[in-house]
């Protein structure tokens, strides 16, 4: 009897424990980013083991990304897997989080061993950061679909990759450059038009439809585990 007691206390507090987990994760996405409330909820505290936990792994995941490099065809540019759970991790945490994130993955990813350039640049973790920031902005809360999807990739692959990754590349691999001079402009658009923009323009397509059906199949996994609302994959918004 004893026994059938206790057996039913840990029941009763395993329930109660899953469900206030439930709770935790309102219910809400949003239609826009304009809205105190999308704020409200992409700065709140992760304090508890599951989000603590998920960043971990997704970091670890990551980090293993980046130790794996495949070569664009494009110079000395390559392409990698890292953007796929990146999106993944800042569609669950937000821009806020997504930013910060970003700017931890560069600096650690540039200590391990095929995982950073030749030279750390601040640059670059602010790239990283930014790019975090829109996949948020993409993902976070929002009605999930390849609209936002193919807009992320837009926006990573013009602003972040062509155009900011062509102007990292001349401030740091050409120091004695003057930024802004002709020749500074004359280095940026050669590398930007011979590299940088061919690169991005030949793989958008491709990276947006695995980042569309990665997600499409990752999302009911993140909704049964209330890492996310299901409402992003119903109709209504708010």
């Amino acid at each position: 009897m004893y026994e059938t007691n206790k057996t039913s206390k840990r029941t009763v507090k395993s329930a109660l424990f899953w469900g206030a987990w439930i709770l935790k994760t309102p219910k809400t996405v949003f239609s826009n980013i304009f809205h105190k409330e999308y704020w409200r909820l992409a700065c709140r505290p992760l304090t508890n083991v599951k989000d603590i936990t998920m960043v971990a792994m997704m970091f670890a995941l990551m980090l293993v990304c980046k130790l794996i490099p495949i070569p664009s065809g494009f110079g000395s540019l390559g392409i990698g897997l890292t953007y796929l759970f990146f999106s993944i991790t800042c569609m669950i945490y937000g821009p806020v989080y997504g930013f910060v994130i970003g700017a931890v993955l560069d600096i650690l990813g540039f200590f391990m061993p095929n995982g950073g350039g030749p030279i750390f640049h601040l640059g670059y973790t602010l790239q990283t950061a930014l790019t975090g920031m829109i996949y948020g902005l993409c993902f976070y809360r929002k009605k999930f679909g390849f609209f936002n999807t193919f807009l992320s990739r837009i926006l990573v692959n013009f602003l972040m990759n062509v155009i900011l990754g062509s102007f990292l590349y001349i401030v740091v691999f050409y120091p004695d450059v003057k930024t802004g001079s002709t020749e500074f402009f004359k280095l940026f658009n050669s590398y930007m038009l011979l590299l940088s923009l061919p690169k991005n323009i030949v793989y958008l397509i491709p990276q947006t439809l695995l980042l569309y059906f990665v997600l499409r199949g990752v999302i009911p996994v993140l909704i049964r585990f209330n890492f996310i609302p299901k409402q992003v994959l119903s109709r209504k918004k708010r």
